[in-house]
């Protein structure tokens, strides 16, 4: 897994001065099951275009499904 935070100072909710952040913004993740399938996830607070979307994808020797 590799995780990185992107903006290092925020605004604090209580008094608005700058804050050091110790959470991520963007985390990657390669995923190995047991059984031999592979995933990969693909986590961010930051990606341009994306306006507070959850999505999940999956995607198998059969089909796939998406939940948005």
């Amino acid at each position: 897994m590799t995780c990185r935070t992107f903006i290092e100072r925020r605004p604090s909710a209580e008094t608005g001065a700058l804050v050091a952040v110790d959470t991520e913004d963007a985390a990657l993740a390669t995923l190995r099951h047991e059984c031999g399938a592979v995933g990969l996830m693909d986590i961010s607070k930051v990606a341009t275009g994306m306006c507070d979307e959850l999505r999940f994808e999956i995607h198998g020797d059969r089909g796939a499904i998406r939940f948005t």
